[in-house]
C-alpha cells in the first residue's frame, strides 16, 4: 500500500512539474518570437501563445448578409479582445420579389423605397470555454460585442412605363413613390446605383452574442463556423417599405465563416 501511494505522489510531481514547465514555456512565448535556451525538440507538443490575430469572412443573418474584419489581441490563454469592422445589408421581412411580365427586365420588390445598408464598429471580448485538445479538435468559444452602427439608406429607382403613342411606351427611371406609382406601371427595377447622390444616414447602435467553433489543424491558421445573434438598434424607424410598418429594431439570427491567421 505504502509502495502505491508512493509512485501515487511521483506521478503527482511530475505531472505538476510538467505543467509548470508548459505554463513557464507559453509565458516565455508571449514576450519573445523564440524561447531562448530550450534545446530544439523539447516542447514539440506545445502551443504558442499568439499575440494577435488577423481574420475576416462573410455571414449570413436572417435578413440579408455581411462581411466583416476582426483584430483580435491574445490577453492571456483563455482570454481574447477584438475590434469588429463590419458591412451588412438589412431587409424588411415583407419584401418579395416579383417577376415582370418583361422577361428583359430586372426582378424588383413592389413598395420598396428605400435600400438600407449598414457599417458598425464595435469592440468585444472572447472566451474559450473549451480548448483544442487534440490537432484536429474543435475550440469553442464565447463572443460578445457592442457597438456603433451607421445605417446607409439609398432610395430605390423603378422603370416606369408610361403610355406614349399607341403600341409604345415611355420608358423612364424614377424614385419609387407610392403615391403615384401602380403596380402596373412598374416594368422592373432600375440601376442599382442610380440616386447612389442621394443617400441618407441613420446612426444607432449595436450588440451581437455568439458561439465560435475553430476547427483549423494548424495553430497558426483560424478556420471557424460562428453562430449567434446581433441587434441593431436606430434612433428611428427606418422607411424600407411602403403599406406596412418599419422598424427601429433589427433582431437577427446569423452564421458566420472566418478565416484568418495568428501571429506571436
Amino acid at each position: 500500500m505504502r509502495i502505491v501511494f508512493f509512485l501515487f505522489l511521483s506521478l503527482l510531481a511530475i505531472g505538476l512539474q510538467g505543467q509548470t514547465d508548459s505554463l513557464l514555456y507559453q509565458s516565455d512565448s508571449l514576450n519573445n518570437s523564440r524561447p531562448q535556451n530550450i534545446s530544439k525538440g523539447r516542447f514539440d507538443d506545445t502551443k504558442l501563445l499568439y499575440r494577435k490575430e488577423i481574420q475576416g469572412g462573410g455571414h449570413l443573418h436572417t435578413n440579408g448578409w455581411g462581411l466583416n474584419v476582426r483584430v483580435v489581441k491574445n490577453l492571456n490563454l483563455l482570454n481574447k479582445t477584438f475590434w469588429n469592422f463590419e458591412f451588412d445589408i438589412l431587409k424588411h421581412p415583407k419584401e418579395y420579389k416579383l417577376t415582370p411580365f418583361n422577361e428583359d427586365a430586372k426582378k424588383y420588390v413592389f413598395g420598396k423605397k428605400n435600400a438600407l445598408g449598414s457599417i458598425k464598429v464595435s469592440y468585444g471580448r472572447q472566451k474559450i470555454l473549451f480548448g483544442k485538445e487534440a490537432r484536429k479538435g474543435v475550440q469553442i468559444s464565447n463572443i460578445y460585442s457592442f457597438g456603433g452602427v451607421l445605417g446607409i439608406l439609398k432610395p430605390v429607382y423603378l422603370e416606369i412605363a408610361y403610355p406614349n403613342t399607341p403600341g409604345n411606351e415611355d420608358i423612364r427611371f424614377e424614385k419609387y413613390n407610392e403615391e403615384i406609382h401602380t403596380q402596373g406601371q412598374i416594368n422592373g427595377r432600375g440601376p442599382i446605383l442610380k440616386g447612389i447622390e442621394e443617400l441618407a444616414l441613420i446612426p444607432g447602435g449595436s450588440a451581437k452574442w455568439a458561439l465560435n467553433f475553430e476547427y483549423a489543424n494548424d495553430d497558426n491558421i483560424i478556420r471557424a463556423i460562428e453562430a449567434g445573434a446581433m441587434l441593431d438598434v436606430f434612433y428611428k424607424k427606418v422607411p424600407i417599405m411602403a403599406f406596412t410598418d418599419n422598424h427601429q429594431f433589427f433582431l437577427n439570427l446569423y452564421v458566420s465563416f472566418q478565416f484568418g491567421k495568428k501571429m506571436i
